[in-house]
């Protein structure tokens, strides 16, 4: 029987994107983050405070030479980030670019740079930048396999054709589309 699949909720992010064609600029508005899902082993230090201190960065995908990262916001998981970055980027670079949105925990407790808690990639093809573009979007969580760079977490698509041939082939093709523009193609014949 057919069922629903839990998802794991990891918050979601408010922000605005515009672009000025006349001068190539690219401009993000990160607003706000809301629900954040703190790390499975953080600890509550406060009563009712949660023991995160999230700050977001802000990459263009592809290159990844282009970021931007929010001040830390202190023991909150509902952050008001409210800061803008702008990047230079041409309309031709514009359709094959896509935003990487990832948050962090920059408390004490995570050491080092900081844990990934989740990102967000919006492609920019997807959407139409006539005028500024106002949305929620949903945080996915960070799996760690998966990293290329920083919390990046790569799409995948695989697609899998069974059928007979001559009564004796099945065919078998899976298809990986990974975001950063690499292609990998594999394909089994069995009889």
């Amino acid at each position: 029987m057919f069922g629903s699949i839990q998802e794991e909720n990891c918050g979601s992010v408010n922000l605005s994107i515009g672009y000025e064609t006349e001068l190539s600029l690219l401009t993000v508005h990160l607003i706000r983050a809301q629900d954040l899902a703190p790390p499975r082993d953080s600890s509550v230090s406060w009563p009712g405070l949660p023991s995160i201190d999230p700050y977001c960065q802000v990459t263009l995908l592809p290159s990844r030479k282009r970021h931007f990262q929010t001040k830390v916001q202190r023991r909150t998981t509902n952050p008001e980030f409210d800061e803008e970055v702008v990047f230079d980027v041409t309309q031709a670079e514009l359709t094959a670019s896509a935003l990487e949105l990832a948050i962090f925990d920059g408390s004490e407790s995570a050491g080092g740079p900081g844990e990934c808690l989740g990102t967000v990639q919006i492609p920019l093809d997807e959407i139409s930048l006539t005028e500024r573009v106002w949305m929620w979007k949903g945080i996915s969580p960070f799996v760690k396999d998966a990293e290329v760079s920083g919390c990046s977490t790569a799409g995948c698509l695989s697609v899998c054709l069974c059928g007979s041939l001559a009564g004796a082939f099945c065919l078998a093709v899976l298809l990986s589309v990974w975001l950063s523009g690499s292609i990998t193609l594999s394909v089994w014949l069995s009889g």
